[in-house]
């Protein structure tokens, strides 16, 4: 899985609506389908997507997507990703 529940995440991929690629996401939940699929909200502009009900194309803030269609946006890394430690402030009183 690319990504994790509490995620940011960035569309990478959508065939159906294209116009979704880019948007900038929250990894809500796993979807209740099995197939490796997420709910997601919006955090930059709504999305296009199937009416879930009445079947049309509508927008939403809230959505269904495969995790391969998402790539997480890192910041930075985590303890268990990496070997070096981040860099701390200095004490010895030299300065950059």
């Amino acid at each position: 899985m690319n990504c994790k529940i509490g995620d940011l995440a960035i569309i990478v991929s959508c065939p159906f609506f294209p116009e979704n690629i880019s948007a900038i996401v929250e990894v809500i939940r796993a979807s209740e389908t099995p197939d490796n699929e997420w709910v997601i909200r919006s955090v930059s502009r709504r999305l296009v997507g199937f009416h879930p009900v009445m079947g049309w194309v509508s927008r939403h803030t809230e959505a269904h997507i495969p995790d391969s269609s998402l790539k997480p946006i890192s910041g930075l890394p985590d303890a268990e990703d990496t070997d070096e430690a981040l860099p701390t402030k200095r004490t010895d009183g030299v300065t950059a």
